[in-house]
């Protein structure tokens, strides 16, 4: 069973009832691929940064960067989701480009571009299991949790990094997801009719492995995306 379509006009609908931050100076550019599997309960194409990295080391985000020279945000996702993991950008259906969002602690106005991929059962499928990273110096692993898991309120909670809430977060896979990632996650889950009624209350500190270089001293602060 696949995604219905009108679920994919709803989210893109959505998005454009979303403000679109204020114009700001000295923002760069980039984009990220939402992909969703087109299934009845999607899974969601996710990466975990790498620890060495200077700029959010061990977050979970969605395949970004970037724009290039010349390039759309379309464009940019693809490239970035085929260097990052290898994606196939044949196999992709782009449903919408989603409103820009600023992120909090760098300098980026982030493109959400939402796209189907192929469904995960069938000849088709074999992406799911096959991606692996191929950027290694900045995509530790891949994930595709489902929708389900992702909207189950046992998973869900505020998260807080030095004592601050921070936003949505997620616990799936074995990963923290927070930050830039946990609210597009979180407004995926609404504007989907995904979500369910979760503890906004509940409160879970960021694993210091989901923000910190690795070999940082532990009082270091993290940045959040």
């Amino acid at each position: 069973m696949r995604t219905p379509e009108a679920r994919w006009e709803r989210i893109v609908s959505a998005s454009q009832g979303t403000p679109a931050p204020a114009a700001a100076t000295n923002r760069r550019a980039a984009a990220v691929l939402m992909g969703l599997s087109d299934d009845a309960d999607p899974a969601v194409l996710l990466i975990r940064r790498t620890a060495r990295l200077r700029s959010h080391p061990g977050q979970v985000a969605f395949p970004g960067g970037s724009l290039e020279a010349g390039e759309g945000p379309v464009q940019a996702a693809l490239r970035e989701a085929r260097e990052e993991v290898g994606l196939d950008p044949d196999t992709v259906r782009v449903r919408g480009i989603l409103t820009d969002r600023a992120t909090h602690a760098s300098p980026y106005l982030v493109t959400p571009v939402l796209a189907s991929l192929p469904a995960t059962r069938g000849a088709a499928g074999a992406w799911h299991t096959a991606l692996e990273p191929r950027d290694t110096g900045e995509v530790a692993s891949v994930h595709t949790p489902r929708i389900s898991e992702l909207a189950d309120p046992g998973r869900r909670f505020t998260a807080t990094l030095q004592g601050r809430p921070t936003g949505p977060g997620f616990a799936v896979d074995g990963l923290i997801v927070w930050g830039f990632t946990g609210g597009l996650i979180d407004w995926l889950l609404r504007a989907g009719g995904w979500e369910v009624p979760w503890d906004r209350a509940r409160t879970r500190k960021v694993p210091a492995a989901f923000y910190r270089p690795a070999g940082a001293p532990s009082s270091g602060a993290g940045s959040q995306t």
